[in-house]
Order: structure tokens, then sequence, then C-alpha cells
């Protein structure tokens, strides 16, 4: 069967994400991430607006790592030592556009909470070399350097 290019026609009870092509799954994955960022965008407020700014950055910071999966590039300068390159994150460039404001409390929050949360041996130490705002959208989002004590 030929490859969808959009759900019109009948109803199909046995219809598979395989069904589609590539381009109409790549429209569909872009229309999810806006309206999940939206619905990010929309819990923060609620939040903020019962509780204040900086309950909302918490939970935003809560929320944010629990599902925080960013492609990373790894430095490995030796087995005690390496430098984590966050090269995008959807998240800061979705605040780029639309509340920049939100962003240090965002990415800055984070940070304090990423090294104790993501350091399962309390030996290893995480250290943020750069976070946003960065100059341009070639930089990446932030890098992390990562050390185990001896």
């Amino acid at each position: 069967m030929k490859e969808m290019n959009d759900y019109s026609g009948p109803f199909r009870p046995d219809l598979k994400y395989e069904d589609f092509s590539k381009e109409f799954l790549i429209k569909l994955m872009k229309v999810w991430q806006y309206f999940y960022l939206e619905m990010a965008s929309a819990w923060y407020d609620g939040v903020e607006k019962r509780f204040g700014f900086d309950a909302a950055n918490a939970c935003e910071a809560e929320a944010w790592i629990r599902v925080a999966k960013y492609p990373a590039r790894f430095e490995i300068k030796n087995e005690n030592h390496v430098i984590m390159t966050i090269t995008r994150c959807s998240g800061l460039e979705y605040w780029e556009k639309a509340r920049p404001e939100r962003i240090d409390a965002m990415c800055r929050g984070t940070a304090l909470v990423l090294d104790p949360m993501y350091a399962v041996n309390p030996k290893v130490k995480g250290k943020a070399i750069k976070l946003p705002p960065r100059g341009s959208q070639n930089e990446p989002a932030c890098v992390w350097e990562w050390t185990l004590e001896e």
C-alpha cells in the first residue's frame, strides 16, 4: 500500500504510523512538539499565577529534569573527566522566542539541581561551564563538566 500524506478518506481501524509518509510524520511531530511546549507554558503560567515566579520556576525545573533527554556530545578527557555539550535543546529554542525572561530561571535553576540529581556516585561532581543565554543559535545550548574525585 502507498504511504499516506494525510488521513483523508474512509475510517481505517487498522491504521498505523507506518502507513504514513516520512514527510507527514515530520509535520505531525512538529505539531506535537509545538503543543507540548505550549502545554508546558500554560502549566507554568498557571503555577506562577497561583503560587508566584519562584514556585513556577522550581516546578518547571523538576518537570524538565524528569523528561530531559537532549542530544549531547561527550568529550572524554580521561576516565575521571568528561565534557558534555548539549548541542540542541528544543525548550531553550522555544523560550528564546516566546519568553526569554524565563531562560535564566529555567536553565540556571535547573543547573542547581542537576549536580546532585544526576550524580549517582557522590564522588561525581558536575559543573556548568556554559549556560544560556547564548549569542546565537549556532552555539550549543549548554556545556557541562563532570569529574570523578579520587
